[in-house]
C-alpha cells in the first residue's frame, strides 16, 4: 500500500524494512548512484496490484483498444 505512494511522490528506490544491513547499503548506494531500485517482491507486488485491476499500476494509463493490442 505505501509503495505507489512514495513512488508517486519521487522515491527512487523502495526495500522492505526487514531488507539486511548490507542490502540496504547496497540499495542506497545503487540508488545514490542514480538508479531505480525495487526489490523483487516489490516489483511483484506492483504487478498484483495491476492485475487485480487497482489502476495502479503502468497499464492503468492505457486506452481500452491499447489494452486489447
Amino acid at each position: 500500500r505505501t509503495v505507489v505512494p512514495a513512488l508517486r511522490a519521487g522515491a527512487s528506490g523502495y526495500v522492505y524494512k526487514d531488507v539486511d544491513p548490507d542490502a540496504l547499503a547496497g540499495a542506497i548506494r545503487s540508488v545514490h548512484a542514480g538508479h531505480v531500485l525495487l526489490q523483487p517482491e516489490v516489483a511483484g507486488a506492483l504487478l498484483a496490484q495491476e492485475d487485480a485491476g487497482t489502476g495502479t499500476g503502468r497499464g492503468s494509463t492505457l486506452t481500452e483498444r491499447e489494452r486489447e493490442v
